[in-house]
């Protein structure tokens, strides 16, 4: 995925979360049947991390941020 700004990403106290949905089973065909992949019961979900930008150490960021409070 790319996103337009992945410092939105997972800002809040929970992760953000994306739904995946198969539009086209015509794209997923079995080599061995011949048939396409059954949707019916396939429901896919990711958490997503939070995003820092490069050059950020975040293991160090969450030690000052532990040291801090």
């Amino acid at each position: 995925m790319n996103f337009t700004n992945p410092l939105l990403i997972s800002t809040g106290l929970e992760r953000d979360e994306v739904y995946m949905t198969i539009i086209n089973p015509y794209l997923f065909i079995s080599k061995e049947t011949g048939q396409t992949i059954d949707t019916s019961n396939i429901k896919m979900t990711s958490s997503l991390p939070r995003m820092v930008p490069k050059g950020v150490n975040l293991n160090q960021v969450k030690s000052n941020a532990v040291a801090a409070t």
